[in-house]
């Protein structure tokens, strides 16, 4: 008789065996195959969870409404109000407003994503605890990895742009200085 691998095997040494998730699928995220888990979680910390997944898409509902508002707004601005736009008082036509409203709304796509993984925390962390369901609680808990994991790439990104920001001001002043000794 062949055994599946799959298949829980008593002669079988537990090191050769997959670890099981509560899904019967085979963990793949155990790194230590003594490790069991057994989180129980209180009523209380349902309680919080449940408060946290309300906030967290009302956070994400304002940064969805804060992206269309300043997306419509700076639209107004630099393709509606053209002589109002900073380029008009420089003489620059409307493909300079356009180019900054690209800019803008690349700027502004970037903060889409965050808030997009925000909101399906909370939504998904909302089903989990409303179905008692742990794969919707590990779904939540995945979008919450993502909506951190991005923003805390992001703002490495913006202190390294700041960083060399400050560096070229720094070296364009010092340059400028010695230009007119």
């Amino acid at each position: 008789m062949e055994s599946n691998e799959n298949e829980f095997n008593p002669q079988q040494p537990n090191e050769h065996r997959p670890e099981q998730s509560a899904y019967g699928q085979p963990d793949q995220h155990v790194t230590n195959p003594s490790f069991k888990s057994k989180l129980e979680l209180t009523i209380f910390s349902i309680e919080h969870l449940r408060e946290i997944a309300k906030w967290s898409k009302f956070l994400a509902i304002i940064g969805f409404v804060g992206i269309g508002i300043n997306v419509l707004g700076l639209g107004f601005f630099f393709l509606l109000a053209p002589n109002m736009s900073p380029f008009a008082a420089e003489g620059l036509n409307i493909f300079a407003g356009f180019a900054g409203f690209i800019g803008f709304v690349f700027i502004m796509a970037l903060y889409f994503l965050p808030i997009l993984w925000l909101y399906r925390f909370g939504d998904n962390l909302k089903k989990a605890i409303d179905m008692n369901n742990s794969a919707e609680l590990e779904s939540a808990f995945g979008f919450l990895k993502k909506h951190y994991k991005y923003v805390g790439i992001l703002i490495i990104c913006f202190l390294v742009l700041y960083g060399l920001i400050i560096v070229f001001s720094m070296l364009g002043g010092l340059f400028a200085a010695m230009g007119t000794l």
